[in-house]
């Protein structure tokens, strides 16, 4: 038999070589071209007038196809077309299908049954985007090909279906393609689909992951964050958009952490946009809080080089922001309890009854969970509860940076450093500050994170519930191995439990995040 070129579609119908890159092939970004990736068209073909037997069908689980009665009623369809017909029309058909069908697979994978309806969904600041995006003009081929690579991304691993995933990709591919072109020949870049798309590809690199997926969710966090930056007068801004923004905000402030850079979202030009202070009022303070840290982050990073007679007050100045904001963190907690009633209350963990008392015993696995009131209830006593333990964290580190120490005892974490190489005018060692929160609150603020994570662990949940723990789970991991607590170990049970269920990759996320970009969210 003759060979068949390895080749991409795109460069077999050129006849011209492939260097088989993946996604998309090197030659067609370098010329421009739509790379039609590497699968082959599948061709139906009738060789005789014998009855056709019953062609395979590949199940989707009930679980990831869409709630819509119309996409859940079986049909029929009678062909009575000769091979010719059916091998031209194959393709067109299964892309109709696809399309059609993107908007109950986006919807149902990743809000389907988190135990609110879509109108409390839709008033979420970190979850409304995503209502509004399944409900938008499809039209749009970045938001599309985005929408696409997401659902059939989740099909293909909950059917372990590696074709599937395979179209997914190819469908990531074509957003990029789409993207790059959009921006190059500056129409519609600025438009709501396209900004929705971009926030879509961020999704897939956190639920899926491209080869680079750490810096393909920066890049697409950067982009996005530049594009929402550009748009003029936002009291003119579509309902879509203000969804998109108070979505995106989220990803760009953990980014803004990550690379101990003040935002933009912080300036007061941007916290106190008359339909913003209308919205979500816990959660839009709450970001607004967390969009203060890289400022202060950047502050404590200063100190490590300076080497000056103000070095005691830089010190005690960076340890006054920070107990402003633990302050202020305080007052909004109490402010989000108020008048809610419970919350969230410790449960007996089902994870540690099923394994049974042998396996904890060598294991440590928590006697006890937290439940919370609703999804977003857990994603915002998280995110109080992480950024507690990273200001304190980054605060006591740049401590013993500065008095020489190195103390990783964490029960000895509020005892007094002192300096003395920074004298005072009498010649007395320089005393560091205290911290704000005592070495054993600081624990359980990260044995509560580590707790909170088997409340995500329900198939319902656990797409969705990554993108929100994510952040959290890398501040108090990174607290426990720091200090070489076997409370670490838990992570990596979580993970792999997340993996062999849902075949999604937290633990790989994390670490593309950090070694593929220039991100510390604590420094040692």
């Amino acid at each position: 038999m003759p060979k068949i070129s390895a080749g991409c579609n795109t460069c077999r119908k050129r006849k011209k070589g492939c260097d088989m890159q993946r996604p998309s092939c090197g030659q067609c970004k370098k010329l421009s071209l739509q790379c039609g990736g590497y699968g082959r068209e599948l061709k139906f073909i009738h060789t005789s007038s014998q009855p056709c037997k019953k062609s395979e069908v590949h199940a989707i689980p009930d679980k990831v196809v869409s709630c819509s009665n119309k996409l859940r009623k079986s049909s029929t369809v009678i062909c009575n077309t000769t091979g010719q017909a059916l091998t031209s029309h194959a393709e067109s058909l299964s892309k109709s299908a696809l399309v059609g069908s993107c908007p109950g697979l986006f919807l149902n994978i990743f809000l389907g049954n988190i135990g609110s309806n879509t109108e409390n969904l839709s008033q979420s600041c970190f979850t409304g985007w995503m209502v509004t995006t399944s409900q938008s003009n499809y039209e749009n081929p970045i938001l599309r090909n985005a929408l696409l690579a997401l659902g059939l991304a989740r099909v293909g691993k909950l059917s372990h279906d590696p074709r599937i995933v395979y179209k997914s990709q190819q469908f990531y591919s074509s957003a990029l393609v789409q993207l790059y072109w959009r921006l190059n020949i500056n129409s519609e870049c600025l438009g709501d689909e396209s900004l929705a798309g971009i926030m879509c590809l961020t999704l897939y690199e956190v639920i899926e992951g491209s080869p680079m997926r750490g810096l393909g969710w920066a890049s697409h966090t950067d982009g996005a964050t530049r594009l929402i930056k550009l748009q003029p007068n936002s009291s003119k801004w579509t309902d879509f958009k203000k969804k998109l923004f108070l979505g995106l905000r989220f990803f760009a402030v953990i980014r803004a952490i990550g690379s101990r850079h003040p935002v933009f979202l912080a300036d007061p030009e941007w916290t106190c946009l008359p339909w913003l202070q209308a919205g979500n009022q816990h959660s839009h303070q709450l970001l607004q809080l967390l969009a203060a840290i890289p400022s202060i982050l950047q502050e404590i990073d200063l100190i490590r080089d300076d080497h000056s007679s103000y070095l005691p007050v830089r010190v005690q100045e960076v340890s006054r922001k920070c107990c402003d904001l633990l302050e202020n963190l305080s007052l909004w907690n109490i402010s989000f309890q108020d008048g809610r009633g419970l919350l969230h209350w410790e449960m007996p963990s089902i994870i540690s009854i099923k394994k049974g008392k042998e396996f904890t015993r060598e294991h440590p696995l928590f006697s006890t969970c937290i439940r919370f009131l609703d999804t977003e209830t857990a994603h915002l006593q998280m995110l109080y509860w992480t950024a507690q333990l990273l200001i304190c964290n980054n605060l006591w580190l740049i401590y013993q940076f500065v008095s020489g120490q190195e103390n990783r005892s964490w029960h000895k974490i509020n005892e007094p450093i002192v300096n003395s190489l920074l004298d005072d005018s009498d010649g007395i060692p320089y005393r560091m500050p205290e911290l704000p929160l005592p070495a054993s609150e600081l624990y359980m603020v990260a044995v509560n994170v580590a707790r909170s994570l088997e409340y995500f662990l329900t198939p319902e949940l656990m797409t969705i519930g990554v993108t929100m723990f994510a952040f959290p789970v890398t501040v108090s991991l990174g607290y426990f191995q720091y200090f070489g607590l076997p409370e670490a170990e838990w992570f990596d049970f979580v993970f792999e439990r997340i993996l062999n269920s849902s075949g999604i990759d937290v633990g790989g996320f994390l670490d593309a995040v950090a070694n593929e970009n220039s991100l510390c969210l604590v420094k040692i």
